[in-house]
């Protein structure tokens, strides 16, 4: 499968996990030679480096409690403890409240998501 030079670029901003096909696509446009294409593939190699690099740096807001999904994890604020859900692809919060409005809150001593009732 051959991806466009765009196409490529697109999913280096978006993807989370990368396969095999992605990276034996850009070593196939590295084959062709140009300066072009070169400097393409070290923009887009770049772009994964720095999106791996901000993944890595700690986060002193949230922290992360467990994945639920291949996109989406629950974290915690750090100086409340409220649970939120976060959306990697879309790079979203959203509150973890319950049905009537309560919102839930990590206990770090039992290491549980406990319903906070207001």
């Amino acid at each position: 499968m051959n991806l466009s030079l765009n196409e490529l670029t697109k999913m280096a901003t978006q993807e989370v996990n990368f396969d095999e096909t992605f990276f034996s696509n850009i070593e196939e446009c590295i084959k062709y030679n140009s300066i072009g294409t070169l400097n393409w593939a070290i923009h887009t190699l770049t772009i994964i480096r720095e999106r791996i690099d901000v993944e890595q740096k700690e986060n002193k807001l949230f922290r992360w409690i467990a994945d639920i999904n291949e996109n989406e994890s629950l974290v915690r604020v750090l100086p409340t403890n409220v649970v939120y859900i976060r959306n990697i692809k879309l790079g979203s919060l959203t509150p973890f409240v319950a049905e009537h409005n309560s919102v839930y809150v990590y206990n770090e001593k039992t290491g549980r998501i406990e319903e906070v009732f207001e």
